[in-house]
C-alpha cells in the first residue's frame, strides 16, 4: 500500500500556494450530511483537519455552495468562507472520490489591486487547481502502479505453487484424487490416469461410473459417501478393474473443507498393494495348511492314547500287568 504522512505531505501541500498572498488558501471538503467537512488543516484556524463541520444552512457559505452543486466546477463565485469574510473561490471535484478542491482569496485583497491583476490572480487559482489535480493524479497512479506490482507478484507466487503442486502430483506413483459433493473428479493425477488408461484432462469431470465396472463404481461411492457423512479420513483396501488387470489398492480418503469449514468433497490417496495381497493371502493359506495338519497329527496321537488305555485295561481283566507303563505321558511311537 501506499501510505503518505498528511502532516508531513499533504497539509503543507495543500496550504502552499504559487504566489505571495495575505489571504489565499486551498481547501479539501465534502458534504457530511447537514454539514460540510473540512479535510485539512485551515490557514487561520488550528486543530481542524477532519473536525471542522459547519452547517449547509448558512446559503452564502462558499464549501456549502460548492458540496450542494450550487457552483459548477471551475466557475468563479463570490460567497463568504468558515471565518465569515466575503472570498472568490474556485472548485474543482477530486475524481473517483466525494471531496471537492477549493481555492479561494479575500475579495478585500483582489480590489486592492487593479482589475488587470483580478484576471492574473484568477489565472493563478486556476492553475493552483490544476497543479493540484495533476500531483493527485500522479499519486493515484503511483499508488495503482504499486498495487499492480504487488498483485503481479502475488499471481507469480500463486501460480509457482500451483506448479509445484501439480509436479509433486504427477512425479507421485500413487493414484491421488479429489472429488467435489457429486463424485465429479477435480483432480486426477497421470498415475492415476495411467491405471485407468486414460488422461487426467479426460477424467476430469466425469465420475466413478464412467470409468470403474458398475459394481466396482458403486463400491468407491458408498466407501466416499461413509468418508464425507462421517467426516473423517479413513482408509480402505479396493479391488479394481484397471488397464494394468486387477489391482489391489490401499485407499486412503478424507474430507475436503471450505473457508466455512463445510465438507464440500474429498481427497484420495490409493497405493497399489497387489503384491503385498497376494504375499498376506499365501501367508494365510499356508497357515491354515499348517492348522490343518496339526489338528490331523494331534488327533493321530490321541486316538493313539486311547488304544493304549485300552489294552492296559484288558490286560487288567485278565490279570496282567500293564503293557504300556503310562498311557497318558509321552507316546511310543512303536
Amino acid at each position: 500500500m501506499l501510505r503518505l504522512d498528511r502532516d508531513a505531505f499533504l497539509f503543507p501541500f495543500l496550504q502552499d500556494w504559487p504566489l505571495p498572498s495575505a489571504s489565499a488558501e486551498t481547501l479539501l471538503v465534502r458534504r457530511d450530511g447537514d454539514a460540510v467537512l473540512f479535510l485539512n488543516a485551515l490557514r487561520d484556524r488550528t486543530d481542524t483537519a477532519m473536525r471542522l463541520r459547519l452547517p449547509l444552512g448558512a446559503g452564502s457559505l462558499l464549501a456549502g455552495q460548492v458540496v450542494s452543486g450550487q457552483v459548477l466546477p471551475g466557475e468563479p463565485v463570490r460567497a463568504l468562507d468558515y471565518r465569515g469574510v466575503p472570498v472568490l473561490g474556485l472548485a474543482l471535484p477530486v475524481a473517483g472520490t466525494a471531496w471537492y478542491l477549493i481555492a479561494k482569496i479575500d475579495l478585500a485583497e483582489l480590489t486592492a489591486a487593479e482589475r488587470r491583476d483580478l484576471l492574473w490572480l484568477g489565472s493563478a487559482l486556476g492553475l493552483a487547481l490544476v497543479l493540484m489535480l495533476v500531483s493527485a493524479l500522479l499519486l493515484y497512479q503511483r499508488h495503482s502502479l504499486r498495487l499492480a506490482r504487488v498483485h503481479q507478484q502475488e499471481q507469480a507466487a500463486r501460480l509457482h505453487d500451483l506448479q509445484l503442486r501439480d509436479a509433486v502430483v504427477d512425479a507421485s506413483s500413487d493414484a491421488i484424487y479429489a472429488k467435489d459433493l457429486a463424485g465429479t473428479y477435480l483432480l486426477f493425477n497421470r498415475a492415476a490416469a495411467d491405471f485407468c488408461a486414460t488422461t487426467p484432462e479426460a477424467a476430469l469431470g466425469r465420475d466413478d461410473q464412467a470409468i470403474f465396472p458398475p459394481e466396482q463404481a458403486a463400491l468407491l461411492m458408498a466407501h466416499d459417501r461413509q468418508v464425507m457423512a462421517e467426516d473423517r479420513t479413513i482408509t480402505f483396501q479396493e479391488e479394481l478393474t484397471t488397464a494394468q488387470g486387477s489391482i489391489t489398492f490401499l485407499a486412503t480418503k478424507g474430507p475436503l473443507y471450505d473457508a466455512a469449514g463445510r465438507v464440500v468433497g474429498l481427497f484420495g490417496i490409493a497405493r497399489d498393494i497387489t503384491e503385498r495381497a497376494r504375499a498376506e493371502e499365501e501367508n494365510r493359506t499356508q497357515l491354515d495348511e499348517l492348522r490343518r495338519w496339526q489338528r490331523l497329527v494331534l488327533g493321530r496321537e490321541a486316538r493313539i492314547l486311547e488304544l493304549k488305555q485300552e489294552v492296559n485295561t484288558l490286560l487288567a481283566r485278565t490279570g496282567q500287568g500293564p503293557r504300556y507303563p503310562s498311557a497318558t505321558g509321552s507316546v511310543d511311537s512303536g
